[in-house]
């Protein structure tokens, strides 16, 4: 009888102190993006503009630099784990659009 007691007593205890930490951790959503489709997209305006050499190095820096910084901060603001979408067997959530939209404008913002 004495060692159920003290069973409960620390289920009890348990139960009581983990309630509040549980719900203080944000719980991080797996979303994925299509990187292929954004560095595409990327290229095809690239080649359009006929850009030399040096441009071209230039400007994919520029866009390597933007897409990390969008990554992490939208990563950050939604806490959520992005993963590449050939990663991702089933379910989610696409983010590829999102993403795109903010690299695009903090692209612009920079030039």
């Amino acid at each position: 009888m004495r060692l159920i007691s003290l069973a409960a007593l620390a289920f009890l205890l348990i139960t009581i102190t983990g309630i509040p930490f549980y719900g203080l951790s944000p719980r991080e959503t797996l979303v994925f993006l299509n990187k292929e489709k954004i560095e595409g997209q990327f290229i095809r305006q690239l080649a359009e503009l006929n850009a030399a050499e040096a441009q071209v190095r230039r400007t994919t820096r520029r866009f390597n630099s933007a897409l990390n910084q969008v990554l992490n901060a939208y990563a950050s603001r939604h806490h959520v784990i992005i993963i590449e979408r050939k990663l991702m067997l089933a379910g989610g959530l696409d983010i590829t659009d999102d993403i795109t939209a903010e690299v695009s404008g903090l692209m612009r913002q920079q030039s």
